[in-house]
């Protein structure tokens, strides 16, 4: 029997483990990728991340224009990437919440964050299906992109493109998966308030 808010708020029940603000949310992934929480460790790890990127998509800029002679599949790929699968991603993300039932699944971005979400509001998931909201967007996509980069060799760089940033951008739910799995063994419930609170909530069991 999934509680209530009410429930989880009751502290002869359950104890608040993890709350943070959607616009901090890289604290807790910092932390759960065993980096620094403080805002100034957040903002280097931020830097870092976006060093990173920048040296994943310099590498696959340098590898089409020497192997395609020019850039253009590099540039379809970010876009198809934007437009197309960073959507489609969060909608994964929609789809797995819905299928445990939640009624009222949102769809939002956090500029301070560098990142779109999608969240169920209001609806206390368990750590299984936490697991399980976090991954199926890669478990989904990644495979289809690597058939289409198969029987599509021509269109090479766009996949590879693709497929690179995507699996980089599933950053924050590596993280989720993470804190997941090391509750696992314990009766832990989370929540998101974001559309009046922008919180997330984590609780504990007694």
């Amino acid at each position: 029997m999934r509680p209530t808010l009410e429930q989880l708020h009751d502290e002869n029940n359950y104890i608040e483990t993890e709350s943070f603000h959607i616009d901090d949310m890289m604290q807790f992934v910092n932390r759960e990728l065993g980096f620094g929480t403080s805002k100034k460790e957040s903002s280097k790890f931020k830097s870092s991340l976006v060093l990173i990127a920048s040296m994943i998509f310099g590498g696959i800029l340098g590898f089409g224009l020497i192997r395609f002679g020019g850039s253009t599949q590099l540039l379809i790929g970010f876009g198809v990437l934007m437009l197309v699968v960073l959507p489609i991603h969060e909608w994964i993300h929609g789809l797995t919440f819905k299928s445990f039932g939640a009624p009222d699944v949102g769809y939002g971005f956090s500029l301070k964050a560098g990142m779109i979400y999608a969240y169920a509001q209001n609806f206390p998931i368990t750590m299984p299906e936490l697991r399980k909201v976090a991954m199926m967007p890669f478990v989904v996509i990644t495979p289809i992109l690597i058939i289409l980069l198969l029987l599509l060799p021509s269109y090479k760089a766009v996949f590879l493109t693709i497929l690179a940033i995507h699996t980089f951008s599933c950053i924050g739910d590596y993280s989720l998966i993470k804190y997941a799995n090391r509750n696992m063994d314990k009766e832990v419930y989370t929540y998101d308030d974001i559309r009046d609170k922008k919180m997330s909530y984590f609780f504990e069991k007694k």
